[in-house]
């Protein structure tokens, strides 16, 4: 179940949550529980989902670890163009979606996909909390335990 507030936007086609407001540091601000671990296919629903938030997306930066498959370097996606930047050196688990000329920049936490539902629920909403003050790091240090992910391969 995808939990909802007043103090979030969420979106239950992306699942992804993030808090109203952006910060300016190192904290995370919001979760994506991507259905596979296919960047470039859960990439369109997401962009969607934050487009009031950055708009357009016109880079993503990934860890290479953390998809089966990274995208080709540069793509167009509704006419706009996305450079996707992956990098071994960047934290696991993290995504982050910047605007035009880095202006805008929304970094998110990315729950493995075969995450249990309820520990994913649990998770983004730790992550989307408006008082949540950690970083990435910190947040699948204390909720790494509650990620029971299924073991299945995902399709």
């Amino acid at each position: 179940m995808t939990p909802t507030t007043s103090a979030r936007s969420i979106s239950t086609d992306a699942r992804v949550s993030f808090k109203a407001q952006v910060t300016r540091n190192d904290h995370v601000d919001g979760a994506w529980w991507p259905q596979s671990d296919d960047l470039h296919a859960e990439l369109i629903t997401l962009l969607h989902s934050v487009e009031a938030r950055v708009n357009p997306v016109a880079r993503v930066v990934f860890h290479m670890g953390d998809w089966s498959q990274p995208p080709v370097s540069r793509t167009v996606i509704d006419d706009h163009m996305v450079r996707f930047d992956g990098y071994h050196d960047w934290p696991t688990g993290a995504v982050k979606l910047r605007g035009p000329g880095d202006r805008d920049a929304l970094t998110l936490m990315v729950i493995p996909p075969g995450t249990d539902a309820d520990a994913a629920a649990l998770v983004t909403t730790a992550a989307a909390d408006p008082a949540n003050t950690m970083t990435i790091g910190e947040l699948l240090e204390q909720c790494t335990p509650s990620l029971n992910v299924d073991e299945q391969p995902s399709s």
